[in-house]
Order: C-alpha cells, then sequence, then structure tokens
C-alpha cells in the first residue's frame, strides 16, 4: 500500500465499506491523511448532521425495544443483535442516523454548532433546534448513539447536559431568555432520557439550545500511537435523537 501513487490509493479507498476504513486509518498513517485529503472516509461528513436526530432512527427504536426483552440480561446476546440493527438501519453501513461532534453541518431545522473530535472530555458543544409556532413545551428526549459494530460498542454520549428555550426574533436573531435548565447527568446508553420541565413554557417563534458538557467515550486505547496526542486518543459525542415533546396549534410540528 506504501508503494501506490496517492490518487491510485485515494480511488482504492473509495470501495472500502465503513467498517475497513475505519480500521484501515487507525493503523497507516498515510491511509489516514490520504482519507482526509481526499474526502473518501464515511467519518466527518456533513451526513452525520444534526439533522439526523430530528426523527428516531430504524436502530435506535429497535435497540430501544430490544432493551425491554429477556436479551437484554445476556450482554454477549444483546450487543450482537443491536449489531445486526445498526447494520440494518444502515448506520454501521456508512449511512449515519446521528449526529456527530465531528461535525459542523447545519440543517434547515437546526442550527448545530459543534467542534471537531478532542483529545480532552471537558469540551462544551451545543445545538440550536427550531421548534413549531405556538409551541407549548413540557419536556426535553435525547438518546445518545451506541456504536455496536464498533469494538467494545462504546457509547458516545456526553457527561451532563442542560437546555435553554429562546424567542427567535424576526431578523431570525435568537431573542429573550424563556427559561434555562439545571445542569443534567447523562446515562451512559443508548436509552431514551426525558427531562421534564417544572412547568410548561410558550413559545411563539422557539429555539431549543442543547448544551452538551463533557464527554464520555473517546475512540478506544487501541488507535495508533500518531492519531493520540499526549498519549489519549480522541474523545466523542454521537446523539441518535433529540426531541421536545409538549402542545402545538394544529398542523404545527415541533422539530
Amino acid at each position: 500500500m506504501d508503494g501506490l501513487p496517492t490518487d491510485l490509493l485515494a480511488t482504492a479507498l473509495l470501495f472500502a465499506d465503513h467498517a475497513a476504513l475505519l480500521r484501515l486509518e487507525t493503523v497507516c498513517r498515510r491511509v489516514r491523511s490520504t482519507i482526509v485529503r481526499f474526502g473518501c472516509s464515511s467519518v466527518d461528513h456533513s451526513n452525520e448532521s444534526a439533522e439526523n436526530t430530528l426523527t428516531q432512527s430504524h436502530c435506535g427504536t429497535a435497540v430501544n425495544l430490544l432493551s425491554r426483552t429477556i436479551t437484554a440480561k445476556d450482554a454477549m446476546a444483546f450487543e450482537a443483535i443491536a449489531n445486526r440493527l445498526q447494520h440494518e438501519c444502515g448506520c454501521a453501513r456508512g449511512h449515519p442516523c446521528y449526529w456527530s461532534s465531528d461535525t459542523d453541518a447545519a440543517s434547515l431545522a437546526c442550527a448545530a454548532l459543534s467542534s471537531a473530535s478532542t483529545w480532552s472530555h471537558t469540551t462544551t458543544d451545543y445545538l440550536d433546534y427550531a421548534l413549531g409556532e405556538n409551541a407549548l413545551v413540557s419536556s426535553v428526549q435525547i438518546e445518545p448513539y451506541r456504536v455496536f459494530w464498533y469494538p467494545g460498542s462504546p457509547t458516545y454520549s456526553p457527561k451532563r447536559l442542560s437546555f435553554a428555550l429562546y424567542e427567535l426574533q424576526d431578523g431570525g436573531e435568537i431573542g429573550p431568555l424563556i427559561y434555562e435548565s439545571m445542569v443534567f447527568s447523562i446515562v451512559k446508553n443508548m436509552t431514551m432520557q426525558t427531562f421534564e420541565l417544572p412547568c410548561r413554557a410558550f413559545l411563539s417563534r422557539g429555539i431549543l439550545r442543547l448544551n452538551l458538557f463533557g464527554r464520555q467515550e473517546d475512540i478506544g486505547l487501541d488507535v495508533a500511537q500518531w492519531m493520540q496526542e499526549n498519549n489519549l486518543p480522541p474523545y466523542y459525542i454521537c446523539l441518535s435523537y433529540v426531541g421536545a415533546t409538549g402542545l402545538l396549534e394544529p398542523a404545527a410540528q415541533i422539530a
């Protein structure tokens, strides 16, 4: 592989699947630099945008159902079935159903400001979501993404979160703060977690800001030394679903 011209190597890598690319870029510096230069990796792509969190994914729904069965008591069987579910979903084959902190893409439904992968577990990220008009919000839901197709089945969740509700001004700028929550701890698992407001908040044109504090999982201790900094592998956040529950005017939906 070291003897291949860079252009030819990049062309060959385009035929590799998601799992193969992930393995290759962790063991070969030249492959990693080629992947980044030519954009042939399914990691760090704009298709890992926050728009993916607006609807519950196939694997997210199925894994939640699976966790309520007797299979959940057998960790190996549970992870094997969940791995198969994520292949069926497509997220294990390079078609992400989650938001990753690697991306900086914005979607029509939500604007995302996020950092790249980091070697620190204390990084803060946030995501902004546009709510439907005249929304009465009662709770916020979040589901971290667990990577069953990666060795060790890590869950790339934040350590803690808080959320805030703002009114959107006519010019599109974020206006007055309507509500700000306390900081909550996150369960490190691919499970739907609901955070109730003490009282419902009404917003005519609202913005939900989700603040994410810290990162609980790195990419793994077995990554190549050149991918590490200060002998630490990079940390990530991946979210499967983010939503707000409550009431809307007829024909409106909370994004």
